[in-house]
């Protein structure tokens, strides 16, 4: 259900409207003082392949970027 895909920890009033793989669309309340480029931090329910897209993930702390990590399946290899 769309209502289980992502919490948005700075945004909770945010509701999905749609979703596929890699996209998400929103609906806030008329009035909101959102724009484009804002930074929304969502923790998402389910992620699979859409990670292994990237190399690398941003780790955020408090507001602040501290770090990355390398996200290993995307370099996996299947041996029959």
């Amino acid at each position: 259900p769309l209502n289980n895909r992502i919490h948005f920890l700075n945004a909770p009033e945010l509701v999905p409207i749609s979703h596929s793989e890699e996209h998400l669309m929103l609906r806030a309340e008329k009035g909101n003082s959102y724009k484009v480029g804002d930074i929304l931090y969502g923790v998402p329910f389910h992620i699979c392949p859409t990670v292994a897209l990237h190399e690398t993930l941003a780790v955020v702390e408090n507001n602040r970027l501290v770090g990355s990590w390398n996200v290993v399946a995307r370099k996996r290899k299947i041996s029959v």
